[in-house]
């Protein structure tokens, strides 16, 4: 991650990678087929970083309410905060496109899984989960990608309410 942080990704090189990691090459592809392999494992890994708090909400244990944020988007949004010259690099319209396939993915996967648990026995002329899911991935990106390029002054708290805000009639329809 700090190359990519340091840098543009396509100026990364295994050389540079197994430089700083101290391995020798044939032990960097017995792990990994490329750069492009490596990367898009670590992005994987920072994403579940970022929405490892979801797990009560996906499992049914826990509920969103409308009247409080849920804990796991102020979760997501510190994760984001700790590292905002990483995420700022990766995040939103000039971001990495790997990083940017994976997290909207993995936010729509997150969003529809919730949906499933949350919704469950809405009406059934509601705008579909699918769609909604996907708002809510849209919303998400863009209040980061915000929160980012302002240099995160705003306190966490602040943009997690601005999300659930944003994001109520998904979450919660009439």
């Amino acid at each position: 991650m700090e190359l990519i942080e340091q840098g543009d990704r396509a100026e990364i090189t295994v050389q540079e990678v197994t430089r700083r990691a101290r391995v020798n090459r044939a032990t960097f592809y017995q792990h990994y087929r490329d750069k492009d392999e490596l990367i898009e494992r670590t992005i994987g890994e920072l994403v579940d970083e970022v929405y490892d708090a979801c797990s009560p909400v996906l499992a049914g244990i826990d509920r969103f309410r409308p009247d409080l944020v849920h804990p796991s988007v102020v979760h997501a949004l510190l994760k984001i905060g700790e590292r905002p010259a990483l995420f700022a690099r990766l995040i939103g319209p000039g971001g990495d496109p790997t990083f940017n396939r994976i997290f909207s993915e993995r936010t729509v996967a997150l969003g529809l899984q919730a949906l499933s648990v949350q919704c469950a026995d809405e009406p059934s002329n509601a705008v579909p989960q699918a769609i909604r899911a996907r708002a809510s991935t849209g919303m998400f990106i863009s209040i980061c990608s915000y929160w980012l390029e302002t240099g995160c002054v705003e306190p966490v708290e602040s943009v997690a309410d601005w999300y659930w805000r944003l994001t109520h009639p998904v979450w919660f329809p009439e």
